[in-house]
């Protein structure tokens, strides 16, 4: 539950510049230095690259498990460390 709690979290925070953020990685994706770009882009030291929000994770129930590890693989290293302590996929 509390792994849940952390992850809605971080998507309203991320969620005013998600857009922004999509925008600043089709521009920087190619570069070997992009994580600082990215960071700038959302406001914040974290970031998601994943097209998905909750809101179109929930409008297509079909693909939810994969849409939704789509979205949990385009968090930020950072994120993905936090994730992995708490043993999200476990």
């Amino acid at each position: 539950m509390l792994p849940m709690a952390v992850i809605k979290r971080f998507h309203d925070c991320l969620l005013p510049t998600h857009h922004k953020v999509l925008q600043t990685y089709e521009e920087v994706k190619e570069l070997a230095v992009k994580e600082g770009f990215l960071k700038t882009a959302s406001g914040y030291q974290f970031y998601n690259t994943s097209r998905f929000t909750f809101d179109l994770l929930v409008a297509n129930p079909d693909n939810i498990e994969e849409n939704f590890e789509d979205y949990l693989n385009g968090f930020s290293d950072n994120v993905q460390d936090i994730l992995a302590r708490m043993e999200f996929s476990a």
